[in-house]
């Protein structure tokens, strides 16, 4: 039997530049036999768009019939239908509430007047290029895209599939979480919408100083993180990560299959599998140290409201909009 309290590790640098190497080598494979398809083609042969409805609970609103039904659904989770992220859905023959996609998400709540797009540990680019698909030719051919990012590769990457759309501004920098530096970033404008998705997650402490410098940008900021940090929010649980309390997680570690029962259950497997691979540990207090200093506002916070791929890594959700 698998010990399922040894200790592993966030993904390295390079498995990483691995990783994002052969999907450069997929995508000019890709491009070579398609010469003449756009960025949202190969994406789907990549398997890397996800959208879904934007306004999933316009039915409901709309009909007496079904409102009633609609709204008893999402009571189960304290919702209602004008809630911007959860509606009414059908999973395994039993009726629950579902999220929107994040991709979806972003692009909901995005402004307008957006200049720049920039996302802060890009990987390959997935998550850039969904959104200048999902903005659509006219709009995206007005903002200037940013990826942020800690491998070499995978602005290498990026750079392979930008190349198909000749409207498409995608600039590629480096960054580490650690030592964060927005010097080099040449911003197009002065409404900068940026996000995180699963990459905080990759580094047990970020430094607080990557809110401090995209303040002093002194330009209209939304920043929305999306990562498996919820657990966070149980001031017990964060003590215990960040003390390394070995014996507390290990316990957790033992019995993590059979906690399935309840939000602190959810929690607490969610803190192990964190403390297991050293996973971030201080994004919601840096969160609210910088609301508390009044340069920030929570547009909507939503903990734990789905997972992909791993139920013991789920995403939670911190919509931020900056105040000067």
């Amino acid at each position: 039997m698998t010990d399922t309290n040894i200790k592993a590790q966030a993904r390295s640098k390079a498995s990483q530049d691995k990783s994002w190497a052969g999907i450069a080598q997929k995508m000019r494979a890709n491009i070579e036999a398609f010469p003449k398809d756009n960025i949202a083609s190969h994406m789907v042969r990549l398997r890397e768009l996800e959208f879904s409805r934007p306004n999933p609970n316009a039915f409901y609103l709309k009909r007496d019939l079904a409102r009633e039904f609609g709204q008893n659904i999402l009571a189960t989770i304290d919702k209602t239908l004008d809630n911007p992220l959860f509606f009414p859905d059908v999973q395994a023959g039993q009726y629950r509430a579902a999220p929107i996609s994040p991709m979806t998400y972003l692009l909901k709540v995005m402004p307008a007047e957006v200049t720049d797009i920039i996302e802060f540990g890009s990987g390959w680019g997935s998550n850039l290029f969904q959104l200048y698909v999902g903005l659509g030719g006219t709009r995206a051919s007005n903002v200037r895209f940013h990826g942020a990012e800690y491998t070499d590769s995978g602005q290498a990457a990026a750079a392979v599939l930008a190349g198909v759309e000749d409207d498409l501004d995608l600039r590629g920098y480096s960054f580490d979480y650690r030592a964060p530096d927005l010097s080099e970033i040449d911003f197009k404008g002065n409404h900068v919408f940026a996000f995180t998705r699963h990459s905080v997650e990759q580094v047990d402490d970020i430094s607080p100083d990557l809110y401090a410098q995209l303040h002093a940008l002194g330009k209209t900021v939304t920043l929305v993180h999306l990562e498996p940090v919820g657990w966070q929010r149980n001031p017990d649980m964060l003590q215990r990560r960040r003390e390394n309390d070995a014996a507390y997680f290990e316990e957790i570690g033992r019995n993590f299959s059979n906690r399935v029962h309840s939000v602190v259950q959810q929690q607490s497997n969610a803190a192990w599998w964190s403390w297991r691979l050293d996973y971030n540990k201080n994004l919601t207090p840096i969160i609210d140290d910088f609301i508390g200093q009044g340069k920030a506002r929570m547009v909507l916070e939503a903990l734990d409201i789905a997972a992909v791929g791993n139920a013991l890594n789920p995403t939670s959700l911190f919509h931020l909009e900056f105040i000067y």
